[in-house]
């Protein structure tokens, strides 16, 4: 799987104080919001994410 890094880290809140995670490619969001911390909104994330491992990077 080709790594999609983000321009900068986004920070996944799973609705907990103190319950966030910083991440820095498409596959670790996609790992993260697949967990078993998040199981309610990990389908339409994780599906957004798949889709853009797959498709082919503009920028680079």
């Amino acid at each position: 799987m080709k790594q999609i890094h983000f321009d900068r880290p986004v920070r996944i809140s799973f609705g907990k104080v103190g319950k966030t995670r910083l991440v820095h490619t498409v596959w670790e969001a996609m790992k993260c919001l697949s967990s078993d911390k998040w199981p309610n909104r990990a389908g339409p994330m994780c599906a957004m994410a798949d889709r853009a491992c797959a498709e082919p990077s503009r920028d680079r």
